[in-house]
């Protein structure tokens, strides 16, 4: 499967969310939003060392494998599929 570098957009914050709703998620586009607290996961995460403590060595993860760039959750346009990945 061939892959190509998409871009990612960066938002300060989410204004309001209708504008959210029509402008951001409607696209189904990935992107960040910066500058609202989502609690203290973020200074955790940032750890591998915790991380690893959290999950078993090896691990099935579940995926999702399309041909199609733009994941399409109500016409599910994907397949799960589970891997093992070794932590």
């Amino acid at each position: 499967m061939t892959t190509k570098q998409l871009p990612v957009y960066t938002y300060p914050a989410i204004p309001n969310l209708i504008k959210f709703l029509i402008n951001l998620f409607y696209e189904r586009e990935a992107f960040i939003i910066r500058g609202i607290d989502i609690g203290k996961c973020t200074a955790l995460w940032s750890s591998v060392e915790y991380l690893k403590s959290k999950i078993p060595d090896e691990v099935n993860v579940s995926v999702h494998v399309s041909t199609n760039p733009k994941l399409n959750f109500l016409r599910r346009n994907f397949e799960y599929k589970y891997v093992a990945q070794e932590i």
